[in-house]
């Protein structure tokens, strides 16, 4: 066996030393394929390659991790050489990442904004940046997008619109940018002045933010399900920054979350159970999903390579999943109908929860809400109490494995402010100015009294729905506010759009059903060492399992353990209930009628008695069907005829009579 470094020069190995290695499943382990540690002969020729690591008198940082390539007859692989600690007495500790875990090895630690440090888009002007941000709404681009987006204010604590469109309409068809000129506006008895390009921001996308990423790190990004299919060929990572561009350019450091590149790795393989799959020889990733993974066929069939029979575990527990994320705030209204922010219990609540609590209630695919419908004598009330936002669980008692997204899942509002559908991005920041009250000058000239404190900007995904006139929206669901579906895609882990349902059910059902641990021995060839794959379907003994441990030697030829689990689902096959098993339709609705038993001259009505409001399910097929009155009920009340004298309403000719009420039902229009 050879072990190359990246200076060209081959390390020294003891006599009869072993590479004992592992190729994991990245579906099923944390971890990418690694040896376990070996120690390296001490010598002059080893610690001049590797930089003298036993030495505490250099003057530079040791490079603990550093490119190898090991060898062994057909067997050649590139990998990350990481140097744990090193004795002149006792050896080198080394350990070797190969394919996914040097792939994870490179990335370790990087911020995203060290990726974006020396990116920028310069403009000639404000102006220019201004008509750059706007045109994105105009003319799709790969790179960023643009729609208005509800936050709360750092300063006043007020709901603002970032990219708020207004009039006129220019000859594009497209609505102006509200802050596309000076501004002066009055909040808190204060005079906010904000020149052109305030509140305006672009906002990345996440594909081509993938792609800079792994071009740092020395890949290309292989076409995938996410760079071809809409809407996450248009999905945006979100930015709450008031001035992005007021300095004539877009710097990518202050539109991307701060947070490293694994953590954005992590929030597509928790949210969309997939996983980056680098090739080490052709320097590119690929991106899987289980659900491809599981739709496949075995294409290796590795019987003949077993050296002992194999041993299946009943004893492991069946499972299922448990998806979640941070969730956002919400808008409300308070007691002075003023817009606030607020979390409210039923974000906590899962949906079997919401639905045991209000068996009435319905999804409203627009807004993810989940709602039921009150009715009295003289009301129609609508009553939000969940919202698709709320982690995914089934409940039951079942173990759970846990898939935690390390982002936070916006709300989707609609506000006069945002003109129809935005999310909620929370409170706003501003990172490349000062905003200036009563056009009083701050005090002090530092770069510190003059840039607002960067405060983090937590990983927010989003949609794009792209129209063709007037402006583009911003949404995590399937509809828009007209209740136009547009796509077959939601962001909330809940609804039938749900990543539940489009990416996690048949991971789920695997859990519930199968992914019994499967061991035996193999006696692996060179080139079953390179080619058996971490993640593909293999055969043994006629049945379809996937690779869980691979453990194989390097330097050795002798057979090794290795699990596999199972794909075939057992009776009785339990699977999760469907989101239409838990709410009703909502495609129709009620449509309250009334009469009263007196003549049309009584105008004036009063309720003797305070009515109970009834909260009912949306109408049913068959109910839509037959038509005619439902839930009639008649209330006692007072009735007069109400007129005017001397400028003041009298009642005159009051009597007692009775309101009756009842429901139709009709096709819902919203």
């Amino acid at each position: 066996m050879k072990i190359i470094h990246s200076s060209g020069k081959e390390l020294k190995l003891k006599p009869g030393t072993v590479l004992e290695m592992e190729r994991t499943n990245p579906f099923f382990n944390d971890y990418g394929e690694q040896s376990l540690p070996v120690k390296l002969p001490p010598d002059e020729h080893n610690r001049t390659i590797l930089g003298f690591p036993d030495d505490m008198a250099g003057v530079n940082k040791m490079p603990n991790r550093s490119d190898a390539t090991i060898q062994e007859g057909i067997f050649s692989i590139r990998c990350r050489q990481a140097i744990l600690s090193a004795s002149r007495k006792d050896g080198i500790d080394t350990s070797f990442y190969l394919n996914i875990g040097s792939f994870y090895e490179k990335m370790k630690d990087v911020q995203l904004a060290t990726v974006f440090k020396d990116k920028v888009l310069t403009f000639s002007s404000v102006t220019n940046a201004i008509s750059f941000v706007r045109s994105l709404m105009v003319s799709p681009d790969t790179r960023f997008s643009c729609f208005p987006v509800l936050a709360e204010s750092h300063e006043s604590g007020e709901i603002i619109c970032l990219n708020k469109v207004s009039g006129p309409i220019k000859p594009d068809g497209y609505y102006s940018l509200f802050n596309e000129q000076y501004r002066e506006e009055i909040i808190d008895e204060k005079t906010v002045s904000t020149p052109a390009g305030y509140f305006i921001t672009p906002f990345i996308k996440a594909v081509h933010l993938l792609e800079e990423t792994f071009k740092y790190l020395g890949y290309t990004l292989e076409d995938n399900f996410f760079s071809k299919t809409e809407p996450f060929r248009s999905m945006v990572f979100l930015n709450n920054n008031i001035d992005s561009i007021v300095n004539a350019e877009i710097r990518y450091d202050q539109l991307v979350p701060n947070c490293n590149i694994s953590t954005i790795l992590d929030i597509f393989r928790n949210k969309f159970c997939c996983e980056f799959i680098p090739d080490e020889a052709k320097r590119t990733i690929k991106i899987v999903l289980f659900n491809e993974v599981a739709d496949s066929k075995a294409d290796q069939d590795l019987t003949k390579l077993l050296t002992e029979p194999i041993n299946v575990n009943h004893g492991a527990k069946y499972k299922q999943v448990k998806l979640s994320a941070d969730r956002g705030a919400v808008l409300t209204y308070n007691e002075e109908y003023k817009l606030v922010s607020s979390s409210p219990d039923y974000l906590s609540k899962t949906l079997p929860e919401i639905a045991a609590m209000y068996p009435e209630a319905f999804i409203d695919q627009t807004r993810g809400w989940i709602i039921r419908e009150g009715f009295t004598p003289l009301n129609y009330v609508v009553e939000k109490v969940g919202t698709l936002n709320c982690d995914y669980y089934a409940g039951g008692t079942l173990e759970t494995e846990k898939k935690e997204s390390p982002d936070t899942l916006v709300s989707i509002e609609f506000e006069t402010l945002s003109s129809g559908v935005a999310p909620f991005i929370g409170t706003t920041r501003a990172i490349n100015s000062k905003i200036i009250w009563d056009n009083k000058p701050a005090q002090g000239g530092s770069k510190e009294n003059s840039t607002q404190k960067k405060s983090e900007l937590n990983p927010m995904l989003c949609f794009t729905a792209h129209r063709t006139s007037r402006f583009d929206s911003g949404t995590i669901y399937a509809y828009l506010d007209t209740r136009e579906r547009i796509w077959d895609y939601s962001l909330a882990y809940n609804g039938p759009d749900g990543l539940y349902e489009k990416f996690w059910r048949k991971y789920d059902d695997m859990l519930r059903n199968s992914m019994r641990p499967v061991t035996t021995k193999m006696l692996l060839k060179d080139t079953d060492k390179l080619n058996i794959s971490s993640y593909k379907k293999v055969m043994i003994n006629n049945q379809e399992l996937l690779p869980n441990v691979i453990k194989y030697d390097v330097g050795k030829n002798i057979d090794t353990e290795c699990t596999f689990l199972t794909t075939k689902l057992y009776n009785p096959i339990s699977s999760a209930k469907s989101e239409s098993n838990h709410f009703p339709s909502s495609k129709y609705q009620w449509q309250m009628n009334w009469a009263k038993n007196v003549g049309p001259q009584y105008n004036w009505m009063q309720l003797k008695e305070q009515p109970i409001t009834l909260f009912l399910p949306p109408p049913t097929e068959a109910e839509y069907s037959r038509g005619g009155r439902y839930h009639e009920k008649s209330y006692p009340c007072w009735f007069a005829v109400q007129i005017e004298l001397i400028g003041k309403p009298v009642l005159v000719d009051k009597i007692s009579g009775t309101l009756t009420m009842w429901l139709e039902p009709i096709l819902r229009e919203w």
